[in-house]
């Protein structure tokens, strides 16, 4: 199978997310943290109305601050083995047990301080990590670029 791999900006990335979720299980209002940031205080209201955050991740594939009223998105941040090992049972829970959706895969490829993949790489591990997950169940989400 022929397989282009197109890198997005992050833009694009947040707006696909975005228009590919219609449903009212899946609103649009995003959130990234790293672990060791709190974010409970964004499930709460401002100026009398309520949050509308409603999804987060953190560059990683599984999280000890998933919030109530956030989906948690796991993300493949790289194609190394500390990304890759955990990746199968990281993303499985989040989809079977924790309530996700989604799969975001590499943070900023084409930066030599984040994932640092080229493309003909990224495709490789996409191909290996993520295409398994089945399209209509779960929406898959490719890498953000620096813009």
């Amino acid at each position: 199978m022929f397989f282009t791999f197109k890198l997005f900006s992050t833009a694009s990335l947040l707006t696909t997310f975005l228009l590919g979720t219609t449903s009212a299980q899946w609103p649009k209002r995003g959130l990234a943290a790293n672990d060791d940031i709190p974010i409970w205080q964004f499930g709460g209201y401002w100026e009398g109305a309520p949050s509308e955050v409603n999804w987060q991740y953190n560059w990683g594939s599984t999280t000890d601050q998933k919030q109530s009223f956030c989906e948690y998105v796991p993300m493949l941040w790289g194609d190394d083995a500390g990304h890759t090992n955990s990746w199968f049972s990281d993303a499985s829970y989040w989809l079977a047990d924790g309530g996700s959706g989604h799969l975001l895969a590499f943070n900023e490829p084409e930066q030599s301080d984040q994932s640092n993949i080229s493309p003909q790489d990224a495709a490789n591990a996409y191909r290996t990590w993520m295409s398994m997950y089945p399209p209509r169940k779960i929406y898959l989400h490719i890498p953000s670029v620096e813009t």
